[in-house]
């Protein structure tokens, strides 16, 4: 049992680096921004901020603690020593899986520069609606 949670913590995990991925990519891109529904402008928010308050609080993130504790209670000394990109995705250059190489004060001021592109293309958006117009 613990093998199969520890497996679904990995595919969400899989899940919410994508989205903060790809969240970072469509911040930079106005016409694609203004497609996106507010929700999943919210959950990439949150993935930003809940990825880096674990790093910043733990040390490390939450959901690879897990993974490897439930690894090692379902067989004892099978959890990796790495973090989750260099385990799963040993392919990318060491300079995006290397913890050292991604300090979390960068994290936060990636999540912020996303977080103000969105609102200025909401806020943009918004602006050119009907009925919403500049009042002259």
């Amino acid at each position: 049992m613990a093998v199969l949670v520890a497996n679904a913590i990995a595919l969400l995990h899989a899940l919410l680096i994508a989205l903060v991925v790809g969240g970072a990519l469509v911040a930079l891109t106005p016409r694609l921004v203004l497609r996106f529904p507010r929700w999943l402008i919210a959950a990439y928010l949150i993935s930003v901020g809940g990825t880096l308050l674990s790093d910043l609080i733990l040390g490390d993130c939450l959901l690879t603690q897990w993974e490897r504790t439930l690894r090692d209670q379902a067989a004892p000394g099978s959890a990796y020593g790495e973090t989750f990109l260099q385990h799963y995705f040993g392919f990318l250059p060491a300079g995006l899986t290397q913890p050292s190489h991604f300090p979390s004060w960068l994290g936060v001021i990636l999540g912020l520069t996303a977080w103000a592109f969105l609102q200025l293309r909401y806020r943009e958006h918004a602006r050119d609606l009907p009925g919403r117009g500049n009042k002259a």
